[in-house]
């Protein structure tokens, strides 16, 4: 990014956030309240906090860059198809560095499994890719608009709609049919299950003479452990909203 002040500040928020929530949820324990219900918050917390921060910084910095775009592009300078190449490997690292920084906090300080590393790279590899589709929704909202306050609005309005089809409020197995489509473009509802079923997945919480499947907990929020079918769904919405987002730049 040019602006590096703007680069750094979005990095400390970040941190300082994810310090904040570490905080809030610190190492709760493996009762069945802990386990149902405060690391039920934990897990959604991180498919929709630091995606909702990304969205707002990236539709602020892509109505900017996007605005410079249009009056370069028509000054014929370079072809549009660079442009949109080189714009997604310049913001990368920082949509890299800012989410490894948030999950490694948030997992550790709120007491996340660590009985294989697996765990912690999957999360934290999971939360770069909702975090990228975040930016990708906020650089197609800029692309439709580069009006800050109608761009903004869009992707709050976007956000919140998909974001409400998560799995956290209203658990999958209860959405009703005929608005069961719904879950199906909600990334943070993805990303909530992976987190789920990487925490959950073949995890007993032991607390006094109380042992609790994670398969069962698992069940309660509409899940199965299969990880796969998210994933590649997580990835299909990134690549399509990005697809979109640079359509629209280039024609």
């Amino acid at each position: 990014l040019r602006n590096r002040a703007t680069a750094i500040g979005f990095i400390t928020q970040s941190l300082i956030i994810a310090v904040c929530l570490g905080v809030i949820f610190y190492k709760p324990g493996n009762s069945p309240a802990a386990v149902e219900i405060t690391k039920k918050s934990v897990l959604y917390l991180s498919s929709s906090n630091q995606p909702y921060i990304t969205v707002v910084f990236a539709v602020y910095t892509a109505c900017q860059d996007f605005k410079v775009f249009d009056q370069e592009r028509a000054d014929k300078l370079y072809a549009p198809s660079a442009y949109v190449i080189a714009h997604y490997f310049a913001h990368l690292p920082i949509h890299i560095i800012s989410p490894t920084i948030y999950y490694s906090i948030v997992y550790f300080m709120t007491g996340l499994r660590v009985d294989s590393i697996s765990h912690p790279f999957f999360y934290v590899a999971v939360g770069i890719l909702a975090q990228n589709t975040a930016v990708a929704l906020a650089w197609f909202c800029a692309a439709v608009s580069r009006s800050f306050d109608t761009a903004s609005l869009i992707a709050n309005f976007l956000f919140t709609f998909t974001v409400l089809a998560g799995g956290f409020v209203v658990s999958w197995n209860t959405i009703p049919a005929w608005i069961g489509w719904w879950k199906y473009v909600s990334f943070q509802g993805y990303a909530f299950r992976l987190f789920a079923i990487n925490e959950l997945h073949g995890n007993s919480y032991k607390s006094g003479d109380v042992v609790l499947q994670g398969d069962d907990v698992l069940k309660t929020y509409g899940f199965s452990p299969d990880w796969q079918t998210p994933l590649i769904y997580l990835c299909t919405i990134l690549v399509a909203l990005q697809t979109v987002a640079f359509g629209i730049l280039i024609f």
